[in-house]
């Protein structure tokens, strides 16, 4: 293991479609015990009819049980598995932790039994750091559902300030294929690994990709096959130890069109070789609840991923009380602004409103429509490219979600 492990840290929690096996299962992407790291899990049956029954995994690559030493409230373990069984409304806390020196990572998953579901569970998880004994820092974590794709903003202050990431497969444990594609703050990709999955994973950014420099801000981009946890790490140093900071955005529930299923190939109508210019409508759900002072928009990104992130139509300041953007004609795209709300921005040709893709001979390009929703309104006029916008919703985005259809 790289020694750098050792100080290292950040949770969050993204989600997105849900499935019936997650009914019966929660996972934390990331475990580390050892070196002074410990973890805190919290669970309380929601039910007020019937107890709960169901087991904690510690799980290492390719759902192996944890096969080092650990200790639970104290006790040394055998396995890594033990038995979980609450009443009706009944809570238990459990610390789990190890005396080896140096960290050992994994992660989590709590499973429901029988009748159980994991849905009813409430769940609290905290990550600690102890330093001859005494705890110098803590951070409370989600759990997050699975996801296929995310974009996280990451920086790097080398060797003050680093951000990682860490994937857990959501039921697979066949080998599958995840493409990390690293953007600086400009937008524009800077690098790309392709990964054939067979396990936890756990790296920085600076050891997923070459070359990156010591002073970045920028944001990485998960792209799996296979359904994904996925945890942003973070390392601070702070004199006398390291300090456990920052939360990634958490996607929405499912983007989606009318006119397309994810996967499918955009329709003729709203590529250019229709006689007149339509938008495919979208729709989505609403943002995560915000404090009441705080008001909260949308950003609706469409590029081609497959012709360097091109991009061919960019909205925002959609207001929070809109749930789609409807079908519009050219004169609607022109006009700079959105019939229920928003405002055009400039797509790659530098005119207002949608570019239609126009299917070329080849492999088919992947159409990505990305949607932020964001904290406030940026009060840009019409006219703002895709690389003014994503600059400019850095530190805002409070979820993200995507869908992708094919020009071919």
């Amino acid at each position: 293991m790289d020694f750098r492990w050792t100080r290292f840290a950040l949770f969050a929690g993204l989600c997105t479609a849900l499935s019936l096996v997650w009914l019966q299962a929660r996972t934390f992407p990331q475990l580390v015990l050892g070196g002074g790291f410990e973890a805190v899990l919290i669970v309380t049956n929601t039910s007020s009819e019937a107890g709960w029954t169901g087991e904690v995994r510690l799980l290492q690559e390719n759902e192996r049980l944890w096969t080092t030493a650990w200790l639970l409230d104290g006790v040394p373990q055998a396995d890594g598995i033990f038995q979980v069984n609450l009443a009706a409304g009944g809570s238990r806390r459990f610390r789990l932790t190890s005396d080896l020196n140096l960290p050992r990572i994994g992660y989590l998953r709590v499973l429901a039994q029988g009748a159980s579901s994991a849905q009813d569970l409430a769940l609290s998880y905290f990550f600690n750091l102890r330093q001859g004994g005494e705890l110098t820092d803590s951070t409370g974590v989600t759990d997050p559902p699975q996801t296929k794709w995310m974009r996280i903003p990451v920086e790097q202050n080398f060797p003050r300030q680093r951000t990682g990431i860490a994937l857990a497969a959501f039921q697979s444990t066949a080998d599958f294929d995840i493409v990390m594609r690293l953007f600086n703050s400009g937008g524009n990709q800077v690098g790309v690994e392709a990964f054939d999955y067979g396990g936890h994973l756990a790296r920085f950014v600076d050891e997923i990709f070459d070359n990156v420099p010591d002073d970045f801000v920028g944001s990485v981009q998960i792209e799996s096959d296979e359904g994904l946890f996925v945890t942003a790490l973070r390392q601070e140093l702070v004199e006398g130890g390291s300090q456990l900071t920052a939360v990634p955005p958490r996607p929405l529930a499912e983007l989606q069109s009318a006119a397309f299923a994810l996967g499918e190939t955009i329709p003729e109508d709203f590529t250019c070789d229709s006689p007149s210019i339509f938008t495919p409508a979208l729709f989505w759900s609403p943002a995560p609840p915000v404090a009441p002072q705080e008001s909260v928009s949308y950003v609706m990104i469409l590029d081609d991923a497959d012709a360097g992130f091109f991009p061919l139509w960019v909205v925002y300041d959609i207001p929070a009380f809109t749930r789609h953007i409807p079908e519009l004609n050219e004169i609607e795209q022109t006009d700079g602004f959105l019939p229920l709300g928003g405002v055009h921005g400039l797509n790659g040709f530098g005119s207002l409103g949608y570019a239609p893709p126009c299917p070329i001979l080849g492999d088919p390009h992947r159409l990505f429509f990305r949607l932020y929703a964001i904290q406030g309104f940026l009060n840009f006029q019409p006219g703002a490219t895709a690389a003014q916008i994503e600059a400019a919703i850095q530190g805002r985005i409070l979820a993200a979600a995507q869908t992708m259809a094919l020009d071919q």
